[in-house]
């Protein structure tokens, strides 16, 4: 029995939800979503990684399937990003619809994950089952595929095919808290970051993880996520939902629950590997090695994220202006600009990456050795000017453009001699005429404006492209073709503005106590509520959790400071049943503030 074990240049990729993904299927990464003709064939699909113990889900032969091993495990990890999530889950979101983070899922949406922000706090419960790996049986190019040459291969199949794929389900619940104020903020990040490093929160320490989820119940808003993948759907999971957050053993037993029901037929393809089709042709020279470009690509797009969210963000607020003071509509207006001009610098930047590889490819298949090696060494190290090579060139763009920063002087060269280009392992900085000064531990770094270095990005792309179609039109092969590279510059201050940026046209500040409180023996226990910077705020309801009829209602009359009580008569006395306000101003707009709270014993 002879599998697929080839190693060289293979790639290793997460789940990408709403790609067809299947053993054998064509693959390219740098059109992830397309999907190719059928070009492999074999005898079988069997289970790989148990020697002696081959586990056959379908194949041609005799043997009798013996049952799959299952692995199973259980995890606590406080995130504080998205893409953190993505890891954790083993999902490939730079390739997810159009560079997009599931642009075409609603299962995965970017925007679904809202909560994770940067002043919340955000701590996942992730159980995993894996049925291992499993490879085709002896591949082989079918019929329609033998005897085509390389390029017309690529163009056919990708540059690819799945090799082995991985089986497993996984489920997930994302606990997330907001509207904290600083200080508890930062005493219960010190408690989460405690527990975590020390192993507090392991499924046997239950009352440290319960004291800890009292604490952020009773100072900030609570959401929670729920994530499948494979098996029956988030919907079976409801029941999460329900349960209490602060059991952690009740919500690792409902995750487990579900991953253990799930057979090798409801189980996804949560990773999977590909080989180039050079190794079924003794061909692998054609083999394009395009690992840079998605440590690029990965890279770009966790930074696209945080500014696409950042434009959701901002634009609400400006929706909603006449709630909010002038200087912060002014700051919002300018944060808006940049953030509209970094999106479109950071996709000008991908684009311009996968020209890049997609032209070095068409170097490596298009039945010309002569200058295969520079292609190879390009798509590896980066692109020299004294590459020697003659069909593959660095734009002239690209060239003027490569500088570098003098960090004692903070100010930006240019370099004539010797120019290079990155494929994706490195950010080499751009030139520009102005410049804003990014400060990093210390560090006093010089970052073009924005403008600037998308003016540069487009004009290197347009090189680029032009070349690549004169290259076309010729009908030369021999003809040559220029390349940018990859390169991008982060800037990390406009993130600091955007965080700068208010969620809220006032500032509101809240507890509960009940007899025995902090007040004394003579205070009435119940909801104490007050509200700054609220001459714009008209009406105040106050609502037990979902329901419909409100228990207050409060009305403003141009007062700068609100102060409100709700007497406990009128409250829930259940434990995490929280009090949802909805604050609705002069201008229409409406507000929905939730208050948790604890059952003070």
């Amino acid at each position: 029995m002879l599998m697929s074990r080839e190693a060289a240049r293979a790639e290793n990729f997460g789940s990408i939800p709403g790609s067809s993904i299947f053993l054998g299927a064509g693959f390219d990464p740098l059109n992830p979503q397309k999907a190719f003709p059928l070009c492999v064939k074999s005898s079988g699909e069997c289970q790989t990684a148990a020697p002696g113990a081959l586990a056959c889900l379908s194949a041609s032969n005799d043997l009798a399937p013996t049952p799959l091993g299952i692995n199973t495990n259980f995890k606590v990890k406080q995130i504080q990003s998205k893409y953190e999530f993505f890891r954790e889950v083993n999902i490939q979101a730079s390739l997810s619809g159009s560079y997009g983070p599931f642009s075409g899922s609603g299962s995965f949406s970017s925007f679904s994950l809202d909560d994770i922000k940067e002043d919340s706090l955000t701590w996942m419960v992730t159980v995993k089952s894996s049925y291992g790996s499993f490879a085709l049986v002896d591949p082989k190019l079918n019929d329609d595929s033998k005897g085509l040459r390389p390029l017309a291969m690529i163009g056919r199949c990708g540059s690819s095919y799945v090799s082995m794929i991985d089986r497993g389900v996984i489920a997930a619940a994302i606990f997330s808290v907001y509207n904290l104020d600083e200080k508890h903020r930062r005493e219960i990040r010190a408690s989460l970051s405690a527990g975590f490093s020390t192993g507090a929160f392991s499924a046997d320490a239950k009352a440290s993880f319960s004291d800890v989820m009292r604490t952020a119940l009773q100072y900030g808003t609570m959401n929670i996520n729920i994530y499948a993948l494979g098996g029956d759907g988030a919907t079976a999971l409801a029941e999460a939902i329900r349960a209490n957050p602060t059991d952690l053993d009740a919500v690792r037993r409902i995750l487990s629950n579900y991953v253990t029901k799930q057979g090798p037929s409801r189980a996804a393809i949560v990773g999977f590997r590909t080989t180039g089709f050079g190794k079924l042709t003794n061909n692998p020279s054609i083999d394009p090695d395009q690992t840079n470009f998605l440590y690029f690509l990965e890279s770009a797009n966790e930074y696209r994220l945080a500014i696409l969210d950042g434009i959701t963000r901002v634009g609400k607020l400006l929706e909603r202006q006449a709630d909010f003071d002038a200087a912060v509509v002014k700051a919002a207006e300018s944060v808006m600009a940049k953030l509209k001009c970094e999106a479109e610098y950071i996709d000008n930047a991908m684009q311009s990456c996968r020209m890049s590889y997609e032209l070095t490819n068409f170097v490596l298949v298009d039945g010309d050795a002569v200058d295969d090696r520079a292609a190879n060494i390009a798509q590896r190290y980066g692109m020299s000017s004294e590459a020697g090579s003659k069909r593959l060139k660095i734009c002239p763009a690209a060239q003027s453009s490569v500088a570098k920063t003098t960090m004692k002087n903070s100010v930006v060269t240019p370099v004539n001699p010797k120019p290079f280009v990155s494929m994706g392992w490195t950010v080499a900085p751009a030139s520009s005429k102005q410049y804003v000064t990014e400060e990093t531990s210390g560090v006093s770094k010089k970052v073009p404006e924005c403008k600037d270095r998308l003016e540069q990005g487009r004009e290197k792309f347009a090189e680029m492209a032009k070349s690549a179609i004169t290259a076309n039109e010729s009908r030369t092969p021999s003809r040559a073709v220029c390349i940018t590279g990859c390169e991008l510059e982060i800037d990390s201050k406009l993130i600091a503005e955007l965080i700068r940026l208010p969620k809220l046209p006032f500032v509101l500040s809240y507890w509960f106590d009940s007899l025995g409180g902090g007040f004394g023996n003579t205070h009435t226990p119940g909801l104490y509520v007050a509200i700054e910077n609220a001459k714009t705020i008209r009406t105040i309801r106050a609502y037990n959790s979902s329901d419909s009829q409100p228990f207050g209602v409060r009305t403003n009359r141009g007062n700068a400071l609100i102060s409100l009580f709700f007497a406990e008569s009128g409250l829930r006395v259940e434990l995490t049943i929280p009090v949802r306000l909805e604050i609705e101003t002069v201008n229409g707009n409406i507000y929905s503030v939730d208050l948790p709270r604890i059952k003070l014993m």
